[in-house]
């Protein structure tokens, strides 16, 4: 019995779907619009966010490699200090 109850319950809605076939499709094609927009506003978004982390990421490396150079400097002088201190006292 419940078999049919179901069956019967499938043939109405076809039936009812196939009625009211532009009505849905119209349903349908608004859903899909939407959806569409949603999705395109989405990529947007995300191409945004992607954007902001490259140039993040190419500012930090930026900074690290002006850190690295102004270490290098540094060490360069304490170096060349130290060498002109070594030939100060071997002139002594």
């Amino acid at each position: 019995m419940l078999p049919f109850i179901a069956g019967v319950a499938v043939g109405i809605a076809g039936v009812v779907a196939l009625n009211n076939k532009k009505e849905l499709k119209e349903v349908a094609n608004k859903g899909y619009e939407k959806a569409k927009g949603i999705a395109n506003e989405g990529i947007e978004k995300a191409s945004e966010v992607a954007d902001e982390i490259k140039q993040t990421a190419s500012d930090t490396i930026d900074c690290v490699k002006q850190k690295v150079a102004t270490c290098k400097q540094k060490k360069e002088a304490e170096n060349k200090k130290e060498e002109n201190e070594a030939e100060d006292k071997n002139e002594e």
